[in-house]
Parts: structure tokens; C-alpha cells; sequence
């Protein structure tokens, strides 16, 4: 619903509650709400940072190469661990972090860290 109680959809509040469940119905009584979706915060209670999201900064080049050299290591391996046998997992995980240690982990977190920081610092 929109700020007016207007939907988005043809589907209105007093259609949402008429479909509710008696405990669905007993939850919103109990929450002294009208609809389940009134529990959660609402997007106007969360408050916007003045800096970007990490995935929306500008990133080296070096840390591109590395980040797509890790999702590489940890797509694969994160499989063959999950497949593996419970006797087997531990030393495919173990494995799986030494490669991704091997590949450049620390340095892409330290790069991470530091353009965090930066920005942080210059709001």
C-alpha cells in the first residue's frame, strides 16, 4: 500500500484480512494490528546513510580479478562440500579456504576495508 492506503494491486487490504487463517486473524488481534505486514518496520523507520552501498562503489581493477577468482574457487568448491559425504566435508571445506586464501582473499578484504573507510571518513 502506498502512503494514502491506496494498493498497487487489485487486491485491498479487506481482501488481504478476508483470506486470513484464525490464527493469522488471532496474531494481527494479539499485535493490535490490521494486517501481518504491520509487524515489520516500514520503510519510512529506516534511516539512509549518506554514502553508497558497497556494491555500488568503484572498485579497482585488482579487486575485481581477485573478487571474480574467489566466486570462481567457492562456486565449485562450495558444491563438492555439499555433495560430499559427512566425513568428507571438512577436509574439502579446509581445502576450499586454503585456495581461497592462496587467491587473494586477505588483500581483496584489506582493499574492501580501506575504500570503506574512505568513504566513511570523507561524510
Amino acid at each position: 500500500m502506498d502512503e494514502t492506503g491506496s494498493t498497487y494491486r487489485v487486491v485491498g487490504k479487506d481482501s488481504v484480512i478476508a483470506e486470513y487463517d484464525e490464527e493469522q486473524k488471532a496474531a494481527c488481534e494479539a499485535w493490535n494490528t490490521e494486517l501481518l505486514m504491520d509487524i515489520f518496520p516500514q520503510a519510512s523507520e529506516f534511516e539512509t546513510p549518506a554514502y553508497s552501498p558497497v556494491w555500488a562503489l568503484s572498485k579497482p581493477v585488482e579487486f575485481d580479478e581477485i573478487g571474480n577468482k574467489l566466486d570462481e574457487i567457492a562456486q565449485a568448491d562450495l558444491i563438492s562440500c555439499v555433495m560430499a559425504s559427512e566425513a568428507d566435508f571438512d577436509g574439502l571445506y579446509d581445502k576450499m579456504i586454503s585456495e581461497l586464501e592462496g587467491s587473494g582473499m586477505a588483500d581483496a578484504a584489506k582493499m574492501l576495508t580501506d575504500l570503506i573507510q574512505a568513504q566513511v571518513a570523507a561524510q
